[in-house]
């Protein structure tokens, strides 16, 4: 592949390396074999190449391959979509078996929360327990008390609402994605 920019509007001009590309002072010629097809003199149809000059502007220099451009860079929102993806990592004082990633996701949060309630409202975990297993994002389950869940659902709640914070262009700070849980 060739390369060549239009010095007149930054254009980049890309062709095969078999178009010819003659640049001669203030004029362009640009050549190129054009397949014709036409029946040879038993009706056979036979492909031909013909040189056609093809329009080109008369201000073009060779030029490298362009680069595509850098992506841009991670908006705060973006971050901290990523970070709600990404969960958050609590540590216990107390009870150093329940240090663990945990998921953020909007199906996490509904589910946390929703625990989180029923212990409220009912004083006891689903099914009258007064303990409950609680799965890490490896998949690894934790077994929370009352008090425990509690501390981790405010935990990842005030997380979730920073984060939301950003999403919502409200706030560029970016919570860190741990916390610490008695």
């Amino acid at each position: 592949m060739q390369y060549f920019r239009d010095t007149a509007t930054d254009q980049i001009y890309a062709y095969d390396d078999d178009v010819t590309v003659t640049l001669t002072g203030s004029v362009s010629t640009v050549t190129a074999k054009i397949p014709v097809q036409n029946e040879d003199d038993t009706g056979k149809l036979v492909t031909s190449f013909v040189d056609t000059e093809i329009a080109a502007p008369t201000t073009l220099q060779p030029c490298a391959e362009p680069v595509p451009p850098a992506p841009p860079a991670p908006t705060p929102a973006d971050l901290a979509r990523t970070a709600l993806a990404s969960g958050l990592a609590i540590t216990s004082t107390g009870t150093p078996a329940l240090d663990g990633v945990y998921a953020c996701d909007p199906e996490a949060q509904a589910k946390l929360m929703a625990t989180d309630l029923y212990i409220t409202k009912r004083g006891t975990f689903y099914g009258g327990v007064s303990t409950y297993p609680w799965v890490d994002m490896e998949g690894n389950p934790h077994i929370f008390t009352m008090a425990e869940f509690d501390n981790l659902a405010t935990a990842i709640a005030n997380y979730v609402a920073a984060l939301d914070l950003v999403i919502a262009g409200q706030s560029e700070t970016l919570p860190a994605a741990t916390a610490t849980i008695a």
